[in-house]
């Protein structure tokens, strides 16, 4: 998209102040570039992992909303929002029922980027089977050995780490125990 592409189409529209526009992606940057070449980009920052990754680089995305008469400019929040909770913020905008499904509005927060999201807890999952938590701060990784069937477990708190480089898991059995069992219990495991 360049810079003009959306705005374009907004001026055809007419209402530019009070257009919601939306950016984002479904999931985080590849390691190489389309033709398969690996230039340096570090299209995902320094976070940890890439697309179809469980870990921050695989999930975490940008998430750009222009919206004049109610969003303004440069405004940024850390709180976890979801690309399937568009739907249930765009009913919850035009005061219809939420649809179906997982998605949560986020409306308070274009509102107010101080608000607390709706959201505490998110499931990652990835074509291959595997999946994580998200929840709060927390990011909880478990991991089936191929080998033997065991399993091993990644815990990163990602208020203080978010390239999840420590992982806790071993530390804080409890918090591990904690988010196993609500992450099993999400997916029917």
């Amino acid at each position: 998209m360049d810079s003009r592409a959306g705005d374009e189409k907004i001026k055809r529209i007419g209402d530019r102040k009070n257009t919601l526009l939306i950016i984002s992606s479904d999931n985080g940057a590849t390691k190489v570039s389309d033709d398969g070449k690996d230039y340096g980009h570090k299209s995902c920052g320094n976070l940890h992992g890439y697309k179809s990754a469980l870990h921050e680089g695989g999930h975490r995305v940008p998430f750009i909303v222009r919206w004049p008469n109610v969003v303004k400019p440069n405004t940024k929040t850390n709180e976890l929002v979801s690309i399937m909770d568009i739907y249930a913020t765009v009913a919850d905008i035009l005061g219809k029922k939420k649809p179906e499904g997982d998605g949560i509005s986020f409306l308070q927060i274009l509102k107010d980027p101080n608000a607390a999201s709706k959201r505490t807890q998110m499931v990652h999952h990835t074509y291959s089977g595997d999946y994580a938590l998200r929840y709060g701060n927390w990011k909880f990784i478990p991991n089936r050995s191929g080998k033997d069937g065991s399993w091993s477990y990644e815990l990163y708190d990602l208020k203080k780490d978010p390239y999840e480089t420590k992982n806790l898991a071993d530390e804080m059995k409890e918090r591990t125990k904690e988010l196993e069992t609500i992450l099993f219990t999400s997916i029917n495991m």
